[in-house]
């Protein structure tokens, strides 16, 4: 099996991301980490995500290179978005610490749900994807627009 294509280079996320604040996972991930994130992101958007038309046909987007002419900017972008989003997650502050989560105290009264799944997309690789007609099904969306977490 061929090895996946991302929606975008290293270089185009490099210089995209590179304009942005809080990008330090970013910017402290190995050049493999960060290919492996642009993967992962592009997988997830084409499973995730469907695509149409102004006539209501699907678009299929399938990178034949990182530099494909057929890939828009904006799902590069939104690709960027989710690969950054991914390498948050794998940073997260909350997951290691089981007494004090979020500024959560176990006090007998209020508890985490360690079982709680943040969304799959982030705020704004969704927004850029449903902006330019994506469907975006995410099945770990909770119905807070904005990506943040629940209360629990």
């Amino acid at each position: 099996m061929a090895e996946p294509i991302p929606f975008c280079s290293l270089e185009f996320a490099n210089l995209f991301l590179g304009a942005h604040r809080w990008i330090d996972n970013w910017t402290g991930a190995s050049d493999e980490e960060k290919t492996a994130a642009l993967i992962n992101s592009t997988q997830v958007i084409i499973q995730f995500c469907k695509f149409f038309d102004e006539e209501e046909n699907e678009i299929h987007y399938i990178p034949e290179s990182e530099d494909d002419a057929n890939i828009p900017d904006w799902l590069r972008q939104a690709t960027c978005y989710e690969a950054l989003y991914f390498l948050d997650l794998e940073n997260d502050p909350a997951r290691p610490f089981p007494l004090g989560i979020l500024g959560i105290i176990k006090d007998g009264k209020t508890t985490f749900d360690h079982n709680y799944e943040p969304p799959l997309f982030s705020a704004m690789a969704r927004q850029i994807l449903e902006n330019n007609g994506a469907i975006v099904d995410d099945p770990y969306f909770h119905g807070n627009y904005w990506g943040m977490r629940e209360w629990v």
